[in-house]
């Protein structure tokens, strides 16, 4: 079941991204993705990594963020949590 941070007080973009700083390696993932402009394909060649190693990964930050990166709402939500990092360290 997947959470809605939404629905319980997450409503500045910078706190979305955050339970993923725990996890450097699905942050990492999330910022290629993200830099690939949501290409699966390109993203994981840019990560070394198998692709479906990259689903899975994108599958960890669904579950971690409640937002699915591959979705265009989780993909545009996720961005902007990138941004605000990157702005507000």
């Amino acid at each position: 079941m997947r959470r809605h941070p939404e629905r319980e007080g997450a409503h500045r973009p910078g706190r979305r991204g955050r339970p993923l700083r725990a996890h450097q390696v699905l942050w990492d993932t999330l910022t290629a993705f993200v830099d690939a402009d949501c290409s699966g394909n390109k993203a994981a060649r840019t990560l070394f990594i198998h692709r479906s190693t990259l689903d899975h990964r994108l599958s960890r930050i669904g579950d971690a963020t409640g937002y699915d990166p591959t979705g265009g709402r989780g993909a545009q939500t996720l961005t902007a949590a990138l941004i605000a990092e990157a702005l507000t360290g």
